[in-house]
């Protein structure tokens, strides 16, 4: 069987985490790898000590104060490591692997921080720079990208319930610009973004993935 690479991408609030905990409870952990973007395997990966700097830097919102460049690189610096270290080694194993998070949300957020239409250009060059260099000349393949895509009021509500609001002062319409810069990366080339709407309950967005995903191949491939 092919192997697969499925990326969970989305702003915020959309129930990345919460899908990837589905899924990897349902598909065959003999076949199948689930991974983050900010720590890949885990704690006991040889990255752990840079690309957890990385997650402190932003979670205490220090990325905000680099240009959107320099977002840009640093989050690629960070996903690199994780590229090399984890997704690359297991789809060599033959594995599938699904991640929470990949280069779509680093563009994303660089793309939110953009101030000017020339910048934009720039930071969607260097981003399609990074595919090429960091992705396709590793042998990997670009993932396909599940976008959760909940709307700015759902995903706000989720955020506020669990105390995580985005820094920012208007989180809506943060959250609504994210969206906006998924609906422009399925238009690059060699990028395949399938939108699953967000805002119904967990189980029914859960299905729906898996509609996407045909984890009967997987379950196959195990048996």
């Amino acid at each position: 069987m092919k192997r697969q690479f499925f990326a969970l991408v989305g702003p915020t609030g959309a129930g990345k985490t919460t899908l990837l905990g589905q899924l990897k409870s349902t598909l065959p952990k003999d076949t199948c790898v689930f991974l983050c973007d900010s720590n890949g395997a885990g704690q006991n990966a040889p990255h752990i000590p840079f690309t957890t700097r990385v997650t402190e830097i932003t979670k205490a919102g220090l990325h905000e104060t680099a240009t959107p460049r320099s977002q840009l690189l640093l989050f690629w610096a960070r996903l690199v490591n994780v590229i090399e270290h984890d997704v690359l080694p297991s789809l060599n194993a033959g594995k599938n692997v699904f991640m929470d998070g990949f280069g779509g949300t680093i563009l994303a957020n660089a793309l939110f921080h953009a101030r000017s239409e020339t910048e934009r250009e720039q930071l969607i060059e260097l981003h399609k720079s990074m595919i090429s260099h960091c992705v396709i000349e590793l042998g990997v393949p670009p993932p396909k990208y599940l976008w959760l895509c909940p709307s700015p009021e759902v995903a706000y509500l989720r955020l506020k319930e669990q105390g995580k609001l985005p820094r920012s002062d208007n989180p809506q319409a943060h959250i609504a610009k994210i969206n906006a810069a998924f609906v422009f990366y399925g238009t690059l080339p060699g990028q395949t973004v399938i939108q699953i709407d967000a805002d119904p309950p967990k189980d029914q967005v859960f299905e729906e993935a898996l509609l996407h995903i045909d984890p009967d191949r997987f379950l196959r491939a195990a048996a």
